[in-house]
């Protein structure tokens, strides 16, 4: 129940709040009125290291950033571990991954200076982006949120603004 350098949180459908607790390497989850439910320590290879961004979708299942390993983990809406993604040999890995959203079909994460997009399950999809101070560059990203179906802003710490950005879909 106590935290050392927490960096994000998430509250599910249900109330529970998770909290990135970066300092101590783990997730906890807290009732909404602040009590001790548990802690994740593991996903499902290894232990968490550094998580520093945290995110539900719409069944509450949790996916972690752990920027220690540069991985996303993924959790059961009970914090059972399902899987992780984003370092696998034959699929493009993260460098320095800092923040992510997830949203009804994708997770994104913001890499850098660009954003990798995966779908729920892990599968890499696409990324766009590229260093730089024009409209749509990024420079030291620092976060990444929904603001919208389709909408999302990315705040910087090198060009001092916060971008909005839209997902068209083809159909």
């Amino acid at each position: 129940g106590e935290l050392d350098n927490p960096e994000d949180f998430a509250i599910s459908g249900t109330g529970v709040i998770f909290i990135a607790d970066s300092g101590n390497g783990r997730i906890q989850a807290f009732s909404g009125d602040g009590v001790f439910l548990k802690e994740i320590r593991k996903d499902a290879s290894g232990e968490l290291d550094k998580p520093v961004s945290i995110a539900l979708d719409s069944k509450d299942a949790i996916y972690v950033l752990d920027k220690g390993r540069s991985v996303v983990s993924l959790y059961s809406a009970k914090g059972e571990p399902l899987g992780v993604f984003g370092n696998e040999k034959d699929r493009p890995t993260l460098a320095k991954p800092v923040s992510l959203m997830v949203t009804r079909d994708e997770v994104f994460v913001l890499d850098s200076n660009r954003v990798k997009v995966f779908s729920h399950k892990g599968r890499y999809i696409r990324s766009f982006g590229t260093g730089g101070t024009a409209p749509g560059e990024l420079d030291q990203p620092l976060a990444i949120t929904a603001t919208g179906e389709t909408t999302f802003s990315i705040a910087e710490r090198g060009n001092k603004r916060l971008q909005s950005f839209t997902t068209f879909y083809k159909p």
